[in-house]
């Protein structure tokens, strides 16, 4: 079994955060196109007067807030909480994603089909960074996830899982 201590932390907050958020942004836009301007909350009010005071550059905060959140969500999708290794079949694994946001869901997989991705590691810092939120570092099938090395319990259970040795550790 591996865990992912900080993707399993993550989920928690990104499935209690996001509707909350969307909530907020639901009340928001409720109060922009329902009430008149005197009758609206004070905090609505006061964000709005600050859109018209700074005018289009109000652009440049709501466009950073809406890819930090795409980015964010993007990494929580891509995040495996869990892996379990079947042990009667060491060839089978079972992982837990996230799914929809808020829920999770079990990828059952054989060996055969997961691999790693290598490509980022060329790459700088940065770069690696953004290609692994972006893209992931591993692949069951034909869909992306994204795993931390330092979960696997040895390297060896991982170099196994992604048929880098074909040498089964010991359970």
């Amino acid at each position: 079994m591996t865990r992912m201590r900080g993707a399993s932390r993550s989920f928690l907050v990104v499935s209690i955060a996001f509707p909350v958020f969307l909530a907020g942004l639901a009340i928001l836009g409720y109060e922009l196109y329902s009430k008149a301007q005197n009758e609206r909350n004070e905090l609505v009010q006061r964000l709005v007067r600050d859109v018209k005071e700074i005018g289009l550059l109000a652009i440049f905060p709501g466009t950073a807030v809406l890819v930090v959140a795409v980015v964010l969500l993007r990494l929580h999708q891509l995040r495996i909480l869990r892996i379990y290794q079947n042990r009667k079949s060491v060839d089978d694994y079972l992982a837990i994603g996230s799914k929809r946001i808020i829920e999770k869901h079990q990828i059952p997989f054989h060996r055969d089909v997961a691999s790693a991705c290598y490509f980022s590691d060329e790459k700088t810092d940065f770069a690696r960074m953004l290609t692994q939120v972006l893209i992931g570092n591993m692949q069951i099938e034909n869909k992306r996830f994204l795993i931390d090395d330092d979960g696997f319990r040895a390297n060896n259970y991982r170099s196994y899982m992604l048929n880098e040795t074909s040498t089964p550790p010991r359970l």
